[in-house]
């Protein structure tokens, strides 16, 4: 995973700054004790500094004001991490079903079925060639071995007139047969202990004999699984430090948009409450009386909360646009 959110000059300007004052200060102090008996290099010493200061102040100024016209963008490439870590924790990954993690995570990313539409916005990070190939490496892997295991036990049935439980005897995953072939044996056969040690000895044959897929397989499962957790790692970092730089008004900002959302949630509610009451009485002026209060107080919050937002852009505008 790459993640492409910030520039070096964005994380490092202030202490490269900072340093530079530092180094350039004590300079000039120590210069000053030395050539203290020159009243004319004090006085050079003091203008230098002096103007100095006055360049870094603008700097620093101006780059705040490039960081801060970046917010907006920054605030949404923070809520797609958001999103992107939640997938992402341990807890969500951390278990034997890795095939439906990767499923899930394709799918809310947008990387299988129409590709019109994901839950999780591709902004701020990409998958790369290398966190694909893996991925592909680890499902194609899965999938041979799934398919010739099926086969080779479908095989191995009917040529020694076992007895079935079930009609289709099928393995879903892998890892859980593997890690229960007793009690998979138990839910889809019906042996008798020499039939049950049979069929073990013919799953170790099978492994022995697939030895090296199985391992191949074991390091894709441990190479994906790092990937994993690498991910989860650089997503937590890169959100710490959008929160470092733009701190609480990105706090503040978010939970006011959630707020617009759920007000919005709250005026469709109460509309929709409308229309059912419109379909049981017919006293229309009786229910828009009920509901008419609520609504308008919804729409007046909606309203001071959509001029603040418009403000806000209009700010950023002639920030950018020395010709506004």
């Amino acid at each position: 995973m790459k993640f492409k959110i910030f520039k070096i000059r964005e994380l490092i300007y202030k202490k490269l700054t900072y340093s530079f004052v530092f180094i350039i200060t004590v300079g000039c102090i120590a210069l000053y004790f030395y050539k203290n008996d020159s009243e004319e290099i004090a006085f050079i010493i003091s203008l230098f500094y002096a103007l100095f200061l006055f360049i870094i102040s603008i700097y620093i100024n101006n780059e705040a004001a490039k960081i801060q016209n970046l917010f907006h963008r920054r605030k949404e490439q923070y809520r797609s991490l958001k999103d992107l870590a939640e997938i992402y924790k341990p807890t969500s990954w951390d278990k034997d079903d890795l095939l439906s993690y990767i499923i899930f995570v394709q799918g809310m990313t947008g990387r299988i079925g129409d590709g019109k539409r994901s839950f999780i916005r591709i902004n701020g990070f990409e998958y790369t060639d290398k966190y694909l190939k893996i991925e592909k490496s680890y499902l194609n892997l899965r999938k041979d071995l799934h398919t010739l295991l099926n086969d080779e036990i479908n095989k191995y049935i009917p040529s020694k007139k076992l007895t079935k439980k079930v009609r289709n005897v099928f393995i879903h995953d892998i890892t859980k047969f593997f890690a229960d072939v007793i009690g998979w044996l138990d839910d889809h056969l019906d042996l008798t202990e020499k039939e049950k040690n049979e069929f073990l000895n013919f799953i170790e044959s099978f492994r022995r004999v697939n030895k090296k897929k199985f391992k191949q397989w074991e390091r894709a499962t441990n190479k994906i699984k790092r990937m994993i957790r690498k991910t989860s790692e650089k997503c937590q970092g890169n959100m710490l430090k959008i929160e470092e730089l733009y701190g609480e008004m990105l706090f503040e900002t978010i939970n006011e948009e959630n707020a617009i959302y759920t007000n919005f949630n709250v005026l469709e509610k109460l509309i929709q409450e409308v229309k059912n009451e419109v379909l049981v009485y017919s006293d229309f002026e009786e229910i828009t009386d009920e509901y008419y209060q609520k609504v308008h107080d919804q729409l007046e919050i909606l309203h001071r909360k959509l001029n603040l937002i418009k403000e806000e852009v209009e700010e950023i505008s002639i920030n950018t646009n020395p010709d506004f």
